[in-house]
């Protein structure tokens, strides 16, 4: 894997125009309080642009996404285990999987995001035996170009979707 040669972090993260701001106000207490309520998840499909999962989402109880998101919170939680555990809720896919644990989880992790996935060269779904081997490939690549940048993986993340955003048009 590697990222495009015109691919700049700062100048990209820079033009990144999306909203967090619903997202960053729950970050704290979800944190804290170390689950996802439904309302929270919910919130995320929402700022992921995932509203038409909503429905899918309500299917699940409280109880259930309690359970789960705690499991997938935890330090110790096998990363196996963190990404498939949140994919087992009704309306949870790999995006939104990703997103819980990139704004939640105190290690870091970028959205997995097909536009994104496209921007980074030689991403080819081939090369890996199983989608969870691809996710721990790419959640390995983002933390090293952002350790090796000195950047958070939110700045290289809001870079890596405002690049492809920017392809896109």
């Amino acid at each position: 894997m590697k990222l495009p040669d015109n691919f700049n972090i700062a100048y990209y993260a820079a033009r990144y125009s999306d909203d967090d701001t619903p997202i960053e106000r729950i970050v704290t207490e979800v944190k804290k309080r170390g689950y996802l309520t439904k309302s929270d998840v919910l919130a995320v499909s929402e700022w992921n642009a995932y509203q038409r999962i909503q429905h899918l989402i309500k299917e699940n109880s409280d109880n259930y996404i309690e359970r789960i998101t705690r499991a997938a919170l935890q330090p110790d939680t096998p990363e196996y285990d963190r990404i498939n555990g949140l994919r087992r809720m009704r309306g949870v896919d790999w995006a939104m999987a990703s997103a819980i644990l990139h704004w939640f989880h105190e290690d870091p992790y970028p959205i997995w995001a097909k536009n994104v996935l496209e921007t980074v060269i030689q991403f080819e779904k081939s090369q890996y035996k199983n989608d969870f081997e691809r996710w721990q490939a790419y959640v390995s690549f983002c933390r090293n170009v952002a350790a090796q940048n000195g950047v958070e993986i939110r700045t290289l993340d809001r870079a890596l979707w405002q690049f492809a955003k920017s392809k896109e048009t």
